[in-house]
């Protein structure tokens, strides 16, 4: 959903709006590694039978979750005389799954036409750019919530068989995924 309000007065175009370009229940079905899966570190460890690892995923792979994208913006555009004009506006995005709140992204153009018949037109801008993360990271992180999916690195595996070895995976702590507290909506200039 896209809305734009847009007003005239004197020299300034100034619009206004916001954005939902994602507000969506999104569905994961994560069943890959179930079987596991041995690491060697050449074709003679190969040949040998020596994995040196070898990891597994068990759990609940079912996972549905609301995915939130919001973005508003301001912007004022102002003919300074004729054939030259600035842009200057502000824009705000905001996920839900990260607690990053200060994206503001602003922005600044210009547009020169030379000569009276304004036959050509130079335009230059710069700004700030969120970007987003996708449903994929979000669901890797919400998988590994408790009751969802546990990953297990067992080094130095027994093969065929990779409890048999001496680091069964009851002894070996599950592979952990955090968003980190500190995370940032990366941003492009």
């Amino acid at each position: 959903m896209n809305e734009s309000l847009a007003w005239t007065h004197c020299k300034h175009l100034v619009q206004a709006g916001f954005q939902l370009p994602d507000w969506s229940r999104r569905g994961f079905y994560e069943r890959s590694n179930f079987g596991g899966t041995f690491y060697f570190s050449s074709l003679d460890a190969y040949a040998a039978r020596q994995p040196y690892a070898f990891t597994q995923q068990q759990g609940n792979g079912n996972l549905a979750f609301l995915e939130k994208l919001i973005g508003t913006y301001i912007k004022d555009d102002w003919q300074v005389r004729p054939g030259f004009s600035l842009g200057f506006g502000l824009r705000y995005d905001w996920q839900n799954y990260f607690h990053d709140n200060n994206n503001f992204a602003p922005r600044f153009s210009l547009a020169y036409a030379p000569g009276n018949r304004k036959t050509f037109v130079f335009r230059a801008g710069t700004g700030l750019f969120n970007d987003r993360s996708g449903p994929v990271a979000i669901a890797d992180l919400l998988h590994t919530l408790p009751g969802g999916l546990v990953r297990y690195l067992i080094t130095d595996p027994g093969y065929p068989d990779p409890f048999s070895g001496g680091n069964a995976a009851t002894s070996q702590p599950p592979s952990i995924v955090r968003l980190a507290s500190d995370v940032q909506i990366p941003q492009t200039f």
